[in-house]
């Protein structure tokens, strides 16, 4: 889960060795992709659990992330512990080496109000 990310990623020693914290972060985000995706849809997860194929589901991904962050953005008392942890692990996420690894960026811009008008040409 998010919550021992953390935990299991930024231990003792693995700074020492940058090789077995990138398999570290690796197996995390791996482990959290197919569990997002087993629990939305158990058919398409085990699929991507057997064949590491993330990168078939990348706006799955980005949309939630997103969707995370902007609530949280929302609710600022809410999720203060958790989504930390998720913070640090989108961050490693979107390293160049794991990002070619996953075959996906799982950052996308947060969508704003601005945003939204800028696109449908209502700012004026």
């Amino acid at each position: 889960t998010v919550s021992h990310y953390t935990d299991r990623v930024d231990a003792h020693g693995m700074h020492e060795a940058p090789a077995k914290r990138r398999q570290a972060q690796l197996r995390e985000l791996h482990a959290l992709l197919s569990g997002l995706l087993l629990a939305c849809d158990y058919e398409q997860g085990q699929a991507a659990l057997e064949s590491h194929a993330y990168s078939d589901y990348s706006s799955f991904f980005q949309g939630l992330f997103e969707v995370t962050r902007r609530w949280k953005i929302m609710n600022p008392e809410k999720l203060r512990g958790v989504y930390g942890k998720l913070v640090y692990l989108l961050q490693d996420a979107n390293q160049p080496e794991v990002q070619e690894e996953l075959g996906f960026s799982a950052v996308t811009p947060v969508r704003t109000v601005h945003a939204k008008l800028e696109e449908c040409g209502a700012l004026d």
